[in-house]
């Protein structure tokens, strides 16, 4: 009877320990919980009960991040222990644009904030001279990870080689000063002189008028001497038919004999002072018949004799085709915008 007695408090006393340890173990599991995780850079983690069996973590990234390997994980007790349910391996990627910029391209010199980087900003500039950067000087690395516009480059501006036929009518008159005279001369040829003149791409052809065409002194086509000449042409004069003076270059200068190129674009470039002593209607009807683009510039003036109606007339009412200057000063600036005919993207 001891005997059986001994042998039933032996197995509970055995049955509780072996409660115990299990209990024991199974505290031991959730108190060590799965391997810990690191939070990525640039990045956060979040999980609902830490590393414990059940817990429940997601990965975060700063903003222009983008999340590399997954987005959640679980903590999960499986028969060869405790896992988490996917790799904890997470990666947070900086967004950047595409096509990278390269910077060290010759004749061309660029600076960005961040590289590639969404925010980043790339200021391009051309090293060359009369090299321009085509279409605009700055672009950024947007959210959507697409730059803002297309990658820049550096080309020869206002298409330096296209075939033109270009003719400058100069009013010298006494409505015309002697440093306008000068400044606008000194303008045409800081701007036409970038171009190359030849034959087989851009002609000039120069007069001057007042009251009558100073067919003494104009420039003809084709002529070695231009720029030498272009400089020597005199100021003075009386009274300003303008009218007289677009005629005479229809009907004298803007043919094959004079050196014309039928096949390819005219442009005509008018400085006047604003005042006319003749009719201007017929005679820019013919020019404008010519198919020729026309372009008129004058300094403004609260003169009454000033006329914008007949500068327009000659300009044909085309958008920038009348360039009203505020003052002498403006001369200076270089005539880059009054040439959409043949101005454009050089690269």
């Amino acid at each position: 009877m001891l005997q059986e007695q001994l042998k039933k408090y032996l197995y509970i006393c055995l049955y509780i320990h072996a409660c115990q340890e299990a209990s024991k173990c199974e505290q031991n599991a959730e108190e060590t919980g799965c391997d810990p995780i690191s939070t990525p850079e640039n990045g956060k983690i979040y999980c609902t009960n830490g590393n414990i069996v059940g817990s429940e973590c997601a990965f975060a990234c700063a903003p222009y991040h983008s999340l590399v390997g997954s987005s959640k994980i679980k903590c999960l007790q499986t028969s060869s222990g405790l896992k988490w349910s996917n790799s904890t391996v997470v990666l947070c990627k900086i967004n950047r644009c595409k096509p990278e910029i390269d910077m060290h391209v010759p004749g061309k010199f660029v600076t960005c904030s961040k590289t590639n980087e969404v925010t980043s900003v790339c200021h391009f500039k051309c090293l060359k001279p009369w090299y321009m950067v085509f279409p605009t000087r700055t672009i950024r690395c947007l959210p959507n990870q697409q730059w803002s516009g297309k990658i820049p480059c550096c080309g020869r501006s206002c298409g330096l080689f296209r075939p033109t036929d270009i003719y400058i009518i100069l009013e010298s008159s006494e409505y015309i000063g002697v440093n306008a005279w000068v400044k606008m001369k000194k303008s045409f040829k800081d701007m036409l002189g970038r171009f190359d003149i030849s034959s087989e791409s851009m002609k000039i052809s120069a007069m001057r008028f007042n009251k009558d065409v100073d067919t003494d002194n104009i420039i003809h086509m084709d002529d070695s001497e231009f720029w030498y000449k272009f400089d020597r042409l005199p100021h003075g004069g009386k009274g300003s038919n303008t009218g007289k003076a677009i005629r005479y270059l229809v009907n004298n200068m803007m043919n094959k004999e004079s050196g014309n190129r039928i096949d390819v674009l005219d442009v005509v470039y008018l400085f006047s002072s604003g005042k006319f002593d003749d009719d201007v209607s017929e005679a820019s009807r013919e020019l404008r018949e010519s198919g020729a683009l026309v372009y008129v510039s004058a300094i403004s003036s609260s003169e009454p004799w000033f006329n914008k109606e007949k500068l327009n007339q000659i300009a044909g009412g085309g958008k920038y085709h009348l360039d009203l200057l505020d003052s002498e000063d403006a001369i200076e600036y270089p005539y880059y915008y009054p040439w959409p005919g043949i101005c454009g993207r050089g690269c």
